[in-house]
């Protein structure tokens, strides 16, 4: 996904620092929560405690929040340390996707979460993304594993404590029955 991402010609406003997009509501597969869960629990004891610690405060505090309501928030990521993403290398789709063509409009979405002002998108990273996130759904399908998004904090807090949710995952079922930020995908 990266390879074909930086492809486009398009410049973004982008940069390491600018952390304007990592208070926004993520969406994760099960595939993404059991990998950054993995990632954590290799991580040094000092970072492991500390990002487990701070994922499972930042689900709590996400889980009585609908979607609309969460974005309109600014919580920031639980893996945003220093104005850097912890876990950059295994980071979701959703954010290796994301891209701003105006660093503008991304602090003012931040400092007015309401705002409604459209992002200035690169058409080419956009396509990148949806064909990536297709592809990797139809994957799951063929499968047989759940075809779902998740809220990004409670998948990987439940990745973290639950040892069925990879069962469940495997054979369909609802892998994260505790996280009801949940969108089931459907396939076509």
């Amino acid at each position: 996904m990266d390879a074909h991402l930086n492809e486009s010609p398009a410049h973004i406003d982008c940069a390491p620092g600018c952390s304007f997009c990592c208070y926004y509501h993520v969406l994760v597969t099960p595939a993404e929560a059991f990998a950054l869960a993995e990632f954590i629990e290799n991580s040094e004891v000092a970072t492991r405690d500390a990002i487990k610690t701070r994922v499972i405060a930042t689900a709590e505090r996400v889980a009585p929040l609908s979607q609309s309501e969460y974005m309109q928030t600014n919580i920031p990521c639980a893996f945003l340390e220093n104005g850097r993403c912890a876990v950059y290398p295994l980071r979701p789709a959703a954010c290796r996707g994301f891209h701003s063509r105006d660093v503008g409009v991304c602090k003012r979405a931040f400092e007015n979460p309401r705002s409604a002002e459209p992002q200035a998108v690169d058409s080419h990273r956009q396509r990148v993304l949806v064909r990536h996130t297709g592809a990797f759904f139809k994957a799951n399908s063929h499968a047989g594993c759940e075809v779902a998004a998740y809220e990004m904090h409670g998948a990987v807090a439940s990745a973290l404590v639950d040892p069925e949710a990879f069962s469940r995952w495997r054979r369909g079922a609802t892998t994260f029955p505790s996280v009801r930020d949940r969108t089931p995908i459907v396939q076509r």
